[in-house]
């Protein structure tokens, strides 16, 4: 009887052991099931967005409604009778902008892909990558006429820093920058004198155009429309396109002479023109002085990020950009004091959508916080005060057992 019981007693274990296999085996195949969906939904949603970004530039091209890729000498038929001919812009007066025309970026970035012999070289070198965040430290530009230099132009930000980056590859010196270093706008306003009308040339010049033209938003100096010319872009898909990599290393490692001659010093902006002049040369010699060429979608990845014409609310958002980065700055230089009234400014002068709450409560966080940190209890009650008071009712448990600390710490209920 007992061996019975124990038997059938196994069985079922048997049994359980064996239903709980097949249920975890079943919800691991539902679970696969599910991402396998999910996948494919993604990986359909991508596609067809990748097939209308190609439709549209196709249907740009077809049109000649696309600018980038033509020079403003450039007529209906493709061919450029004058090339000496000269525009600041892609058309006189511009009212497309990023918020009303989904086409924008091949619409209106003034891009060219030809030779011409009266243009200047520009190049910059900054703090770091970040066009909002990271500064100008060198605008240095050449001034080419009948494809000979003729002038020179090179200026530096007193108010940036020579980062280890530069320390490290660079003849430029912190000494430099404090003894001839001007203020920014200015340094922006001499620049723009010495430009003129004249088209750019630089290599991958869409790095460069976005810290100038972020700069001249935020110190409201205008747009910067003048046609450019990217000599990483013509080497990649025109005159070196079985190259791997179009680096200025690897035009002055390939051609020593004609690139690297005289052993310029790389990542000083006045050296740096004069070597990308070099390219444009070779680039030349390669694909022929009459050469035009015409972009498509595989070239909108280089385009400058940030674009040439702002509306109202896009300006106000670089301004307060603008204001965040510098507070984030101070506070990682221990300016508590500083940090603290840079966040209360901005939170003063938030307008419109350009932060989220979550971001608008940081910064009025971040406020309090500094003002904690440099020993400012006045400072620290009025910014609670005015965090309360912003968000009120809609203020989680999780804010005001923050605020709550806060207030523990100064005394005060």
């Amino acid at each position: 009887m007992i061996m019975t019981i124990l038997g059938w007693a196994f069985f079922i274990l048997i049994i359980l052991a064996g239903i709980g296999k097949y249920q975890e085996d079943k919800e691991l195949r539902e679970k696969k099931k599910k991402e396998n969906q999910e996948f494919d939904e993604n990986l359909k949603l991508m596609s067809e967005q990748m097939d209308r970004n190609i439709q549209r530039a196709e249907d740009a091209l077809k049109t000649e409604k696309i600018i980038i890729g033509r020079h403003p000498s450039e007529n209906n038929s493709g061919k450029v009778p004058d090339i000496s001919a000269k525009s600041v812009g892609p058309v006189e007066e511009v009212e497309n902008t990023a918020d009303n025309d989904s086409e924008y970026y091949t619409h209106m970035e003034p891009a060219a892909f030809c030779f011409v012999d009266n243009y200047t070289v520009i190049d910059i070198e900054t703090e770091g990558f970040n066009f909002r965040q990271d500064k100008i430290v060198e605008l240095s530009a050449i001034r080419v006429r009948d494809n000979k230099i003729v002038d020179q132009f090179q200026v530096f930000n007193k108010d940036s820093k020579v980062t280890d980056f530069l320390l490290d590859n660079s003849p430029l010196t912190q000494t430099v920058i404090d003894e001839q270093g001007i203020e920014i706008k200015e340094m922006l306003k001499q620049f723009l004198g010495f430009l003129g009308d004249d088209d750019m040339v630089g290599h991958n010049i869409g790095f460069d155009l976005n810290f100038i033209r972020y700069n001249l938003h935020y110190y409201e100096l205008g747009d910067l429309r003048n046609y450019y010319v990217d000599t990483m872009l013509i080497g990649k898909y025109f005159a070196q396109p079985n190259w791997h990599h179009h680096k200025v290393d690897n035009y002055i490692s390939r051609y020593p002479a004609k690139v690297g001659g005289d052993n310029l010093q790389q990542h000083t902006a006045i050296n740096d023109v004069m070597i990308e002049k070099r390219i444009y040369d070779l680039q030349r010699e390669t694909l022929g002085e009459d050469w035009t060429g015409m972009a498509d979608a595989s070239m909108l990845w280089s385009l400058p990020k940030h674009r040439i014409q702002l509306t109202e609310d896009g300006l106000q958002e670089v301004k307060l950009n603008r204001m965040k980065d510098k507070a984030n700055r101070l506070q990682n230089e221990k300016k508590y004091a500083e940090a603290g009234d840079a966040f209360t400014e901005l939170f003063y002068e938030k307008k419109g959508d350009v932060f989220s709450d979550k971001e608008i409560k940081q910064i009025y966080k971040g406020a309090i916080n500094n003002y904690e940190k440099a020993k400012d209890p006045e400072s620290m009650i009025m910014a609670i005060q005015q965090y309360e008071n912003a968000f009120g009712y809609f203020m989680t448990q999780a804010d005001h057992n923050w605020v709550n600390r806060r207030k523990e710490k100064l005394g005060i209920e």
